[in-house]
């Protein structure tokens, strides 16, 4: 018989069918043994492993449940397990990690993972199967430590990564941190299979973006064993610089972003490494030079991002130099007293 509504499963008509039964029966409230029949006693268990819960076994895993007398279980639960792992890497620790924490772990039996015989994605498992115990000792940190490295480079769309893969594993996780940010997040769907992840989405020029990759291993464990990396999408300007009578004027071109509800605020123009201005619009007059000296430039930009303001790094350096008096103002220069380059500024 099939049930309208329901699964055709075999295992869900007959869930369906004795629940409407209890419910009829006793309804939907937990009706407990009174008094409890003589044979039986009520002992406090770990419900992963069905053993007493050793102090380990965490508050949500530990229940009380019935058993007939004789056979209530005489064993401490042995399926969590506390390590000393790697804070680093997540992986048993050695002698030469900086920093150990001590974790609990769920060290359940051995399961399959779903392939195409199963309904839904092939390769799920178990949920708990994600807090497995390490079974690697830390490769991070010693004299025959192993580096596995991670590139981000910016390119017209967004971010590209690529990153070395270590001898095993099942798929890698991705996770990004902007400049308004403070934590990770995870920016992939599911685990990935390949080493390389196109990172699409509008980067703002000359702002920073910190990027992550976790391993997961063999055990369906999450570690991360590549550094972070940063990177920065290039802030393209032409900056043009020219002496006219007693000042330097100075212009360039607004970046081209996407600001999504922001806007740039301001500007901020440095000479020979410190602060000068803050103009509004893209050209700064000034006024406070002198005859025969040089003077080098930069710029960045200042977002105001959903009420908050953040300052790019800055651009290259373009120089001019104030000719002396005698000169005429010519500068001595082919271009009539005028510096100009088109800046692009990255942090790899």
């Amino acid at each position: 018989m099939i049930i309208p509504g329901t699964s055709n499963a075999g295992y869900n008509r007959i869930n369906d069918m004795f629940g409407a039964i209890v419910r009829g029966t006793i309804g939907d409230d937990d009706v407990p043994f009174n008094p409890a029949p003589s044979g039986v006693t009520r002992v406090t268990v770990c419900k992963k492993s069905g053993l007493h819960p050793s102090t380990d076994c965490p508050p949500e895993d530990i229940i009380t449940d019935w058993f007939l007398k004789g056979s209530e279980p005489k064993d401490i639960c042995n399926i969590h397990v506390r390590l000393a792992v790697c804070a680093d890497s997540g992986l048993l620790a050695t002698e030469y990690c900086p920093s150990v924490v001590e974790r609990v772990f769920y060290n359940r039996p051995p399961f399959i993972l779903t392939d195409e015989r199963w309904n839904g994605r092939v390769g799920r498992g178990p949920a708990d199967a994600n807090n497995l115990p390490p079974t690697e000792e830390c490769t991070a940190h010693g004299p025959n430590a192993i580096t596995y490295s991670l590139d981000v480079t910016p390119f017209s769309g967004g971010m590209s990564l690529n990153w070395t893969t270590p001898p095993s594993y099942s798929g890698f996780n991705v996770y990004r941190r902007d400049f308004a940010g403070t934590e990770f997040s995870k920016i992939t769907p599911g685990p990935i299979f390949e080493n390389q992840y196109f990172d699409q989405f509008q980067a703002l020029p000359g702002m920073s973006y910190e990027y992550r990759i976790t391993v997961i291993d063999l055990e369906n464990q999450e570690v991360q064993r590549h550094n972070d990396a940063k990177a920065t999408r290039p802030l393209e300007l032409y900056l043009k610089a020219d002496y006219t009578g007693d000042k330097v004027v100075v212009n360039w071109i607004p970046p081209e972003a996407n600001l999504q509800g922001g806007k740039i605020e301001n500007y901020k123009i440095y000479r020979d490494g410190t602060a000068i201005g803050s103009p509004g619009q893209n050209t700064y007059t000034d006024k406070n030079v002198e005859p025969g000296k040089t003077y080098e430039y930069r710029i960045s930009v200042v977002y105001k991002i959903r009420g908050v303001l953040y300052e790019s790094g800055k651009t290259d350096p373009t120089s001019i130099t104030v000719p002396e008096a005698s000169d005429g103002g010519d500068n001595n220069d082919d271009d009539g007293g005028t510096a100009h380059r088109r800046l692009s500024f990255s942090i790899a």
